[in-house]
């Protein structure tokens, strides 16, 4: 079946908060984009508004957590000025395809928080629920998701055995948690040696590697959270 695309429109302080982050607000062009009529916005231009907004997160509350069933539900509550709100997030095998149900369950909370917040809720969706946009009526790509080409390298080149700059620093945070006892220790480590830098960076080069990452260090913090 073939569905008409309709058109979709954002709120006009969407679309100058959009601009003040140094996005694009053009709908299919910039960080948002049309799917049947409804508007949805990418995560990482969300997070971008939390920030030039200064939204601030609480530590979320785990409402369900069955890994091995890939299924993790948290509550996240944010405030802006005087303004507060909560959502919940959730990653189940019945909506979420990807590994990491927890950085999902994550990103949609804090999305929805944001939308509420910036009193968008309703009239945008972030991309994080676009799966379920796209189950009523096609499936349509924004520009920035569309599978690059990839380069064909050239014949005398030969692919080193070194693990590249993101792997290794998975591997980093992987040996860290082992030798991790206390809220402390993860506290330290995620406040030294440039960590957040490297992280703002790996989630920009390779949002797949940085979600392991997230997934990994969520895993920790409600670990410890457990022992007390």
């Amino acid at each position: 079946m073939a569905y008409a695309k309709r058109n979709a429109t954002l709120p006009e302080h969407l679309s100058k908060l959009i601009v003040a982050c140094g996005l694009d607000p053009a709908i299919d062009k910039g960080s948002v984009w049309n799917c049947h009529g409804t508007p949805v916005i990418l995560h990482a231009a969300l997070e971008r508004i939390a920030d030039h907004v200064n939204i601030v997160f609480q530590p979320p509350q785990i409402i369900e957590a069955q890994s091995q069933a890939k299924i993790a539900v948290v509550c996240v509550s944010g405030s802006m000025d005087a303004l507060t709100a909560w959502s919940i997030g959730e990653a189940t095998p019945a909506n979420n395809k990807n590994e990491y149900p927890w950085a999902m369950a994550e990103k949609r909370a804090k999305d929805r928080v944001i939308l509420k917040l910036i009193g968008a809720s309703g009239f945008v969706y972030s991309e994080e629920e676009a799966d379920s946009l796209k189950q009523a009526g096609g499936n349509y790509i924004p520009p920035e998701k569309e599978p690059a080409p990839t380069p064909t390298p050239p014949a005398t080149e030969q692919k080193s055995d070194e693990p590249d700059e993101w792997e290794a620093l998975l591997r980093e945070i992987d040996v860290k948690m082992k030798n991790t006892k206390t809220h402390k220790d993860l506290k330290d480590f995620m406040n030294g040696g440039h960590f957040k830098d490297r992280m703002a960076a790996m989630q920009a080069a390779d949002p797949h590697k940085y979600n392991i990452a997230r997934d990994i260090l969520v895993r920790m913090n409600t670990k410890l959270k457990k022992q007390g």
